[in-house]
């Protein structure tokens, strides 16, 4: 029961962005959102980017059970907000309560199970826990005949499942005491939590997102607005590297990380890369397949369906690889940066060929 308890705390983590993001045109529309709508989309990014570095702190702090219950409990505060909401601001704020949630749930959702099995099991594990995203996979489909009626319903069935999954791992979750909060008080646990840092980078990326979307839509790139909180956050962002690195007792980012730089900055690098094709994929297919190919919800549902397919196939699939090739997994990795540049040139070149 504790497996199919996470493995759905871990569907709701996944098929938030698949159902919302991919109706986010439909949802601004329909609140009158403007200039706004990009908003549906960068705050929930935020939020996740926002708490993703407290909740190791957070676990150390009052435990592993206790943090994925409560963020189960923020879903269903943002679906009940999404359901009701009668504009943009409340949309706004159900998409970034979200976005918390998603945070803790992706980091929580995987590591819990991990723990409980022996290490040489955790591949297969994890790649079982994700195939229950499988009947899920067709989320973008599912939001697009929902939309036919009401978008509205699709809070209702991610609250639906929040409940779910909040009723089973209350009861039969029972997790393993914390080796990195053993012989710490609270107050310990919670100096630990870098505030400056936080404070730091989040400021600073936000408000340079702000910056960002103000240029050329609400103020000219030349106006004072926007010249300031561009400035103004990246002089965050560079305070926080500094800060990090020679003022956090405890940073937010662990330096020994880094200790294999060759490794380290191979795998960040193949993490941006891989979320800037992401965006554009769940973002800009969603917008092209209305305005471009003037598509139905029904239809547009369909033309949507591989992105939940893949994203659940290639989960599994390199959770197997990796299994098998526990020493090789670099090739694997290799393997799908391979997959995903071809895709990207496919894309292109047949998008450019339909256009003309």
């Amino acid at each position: 029961m504790t497996m199919v308890g996470f493995s759905l705390s871990f569907v709701i983590a996944e098929v938030i962005p698949l159902f919302l993001i991919t109706l986010f045109t439909v949802i601004a529309y329909d609140l009158g959102a403007g200039d706004k709508a990009v908003w549906l989309i960068v705050s929930q990014f935020i939020a996740v980017g926002s708490i993703v570095p407290f909740v190791g702190p957070l676990i150390d702090l009052i435990g592993r059970k206790y943090v994925t219950l409560v963020s189960l409990c923020l879903v269903v505060v943002a679906m009940i907000l999404l359901g009701t909401t009668q504009d943009i601001a409340g949309a706004i704020g159900a998409m970034t309560i979200s976005g918390l949630a998603i945070g803790i749930q992706l980091l929580t959702s995987i590591a819990a199970v991990t723990e409980l099995v022996p290490t040489y099991k955790r591949g297969i594990t994890i790649g079982y826990i994700v195939m229950g995203f499988l009947p899920f996979a067709p989320a973008s489909l599912y939001g697009q005949l929902l939309a036919e009626k009401s978008w509205r319903y699709v809070g209702l069935i991610i609250g639906v499942l929040a409940l779910i999954a909040l009723v089973i791992l209350s009861i039969w979750y029972k997790p393993p005491p914390r080796p990195n909060s053993i012989g710490l008080s609270k107050r310990q646990c919670l100096e630990r939590m870098d505030f400056v840092g936080a404070f730091l980078g989040i400021g600073g990326i936000t408000v340079f997102l702000v910056g960002l979307n103000w240029g050329g839509q609400d103020y000219q790139w030349h106006s004072a607005h926007v010249i300031a909180t561009l400035t103004a956050g990246l002089a965050s962002l560079v305070a926080f590297g500094f800060w990090e690195k020679f003022g956090a007792k405890h940073p937010m980012f662990p330096w020994r990380l880094a200790k294999h730089k060759r490794l380290f900055f191979a795998i960040v690098i193949l993490c941006l890369t891989s979320g800037i094709n992401y965006i554009p994929v769940v973002l800009f297919w969603t917008i092209q397949v209305y305005t471009v190919y003037d598509a139905s919800f029904r239809e547009a549902g369909v033309y949507l369906l591989p992105i939940g397919f893949c994203i659940a196939g290639g989960a599994v699939i390199s959770a197997v690889l990796m299994t098998v090739f526990k020493k090789k997994i670099q090739f694997v990795l290799m393997f799908f940066c391979i997959l995903q540049t071809a895709g990207t040139l496919k894309f292109t070149c047949s998008h450019g060929k339909s256009l003309s």
